[in-house]
C-alpha cells in the first residue's frame, strides 16, 4: 500500500507502508534534485587534488616533459572525464 505524502518544506514523497515490521519508508516522488552541498565539496575537494597535483609535479614535468603543466593538464582531462561519468550516471 502506497499513498504521496508531503513534508512541512512542501516536498512530495511516496509513503509506502507494508509489512516491514512497522517501519514507513520515504521515497522522493519526482525526480531528485542534485545536492548541491555534496556537489560542491566533491568538485573543491577535485580542484583542490589538482592543484596539489600541480604543486608536487610541475618541477619534475618540467625538467622530464618539456612543459610545467604536463601532469595538471593530464589530471584535468580526467577530472573531466569522471564529472561526465557522474553526470551520466545521475540521469
Amino acid at each position: 500500500m502506497s499513498a504521496i505524502a508531503k513534508d512541512r518544506m512542501g516536498h512530495s514523497f511516496t509513503l509506502l507502508l507494508g509489512n516491514r515490521g512497522g517501519k514507513v519508508e520515504f521515497w522522493p516522488a519526482d525526480k531528485a534534485r542534485p545536492d548541491s552541498v555534496l556537489l560542491s565539496i566533491i568538485l573543491g575537494l577535485t580542484l583542490f587534488g589538482a592543484v596539489m597535483v600541480f604543486s608536487a609535479s610541475g618541477m619534475y614535468a618540467e625538467k622530464f616533459e618539456g612543459t610545467r603543466y604536463y601532469f595538471l593538464l593530464r589530471q584535468l582531462v580526467f577530472i573531466a572525464l569522471g564529472l561526465v561519468g557522474m553526470y551520466s550516471r545521475s540521469i
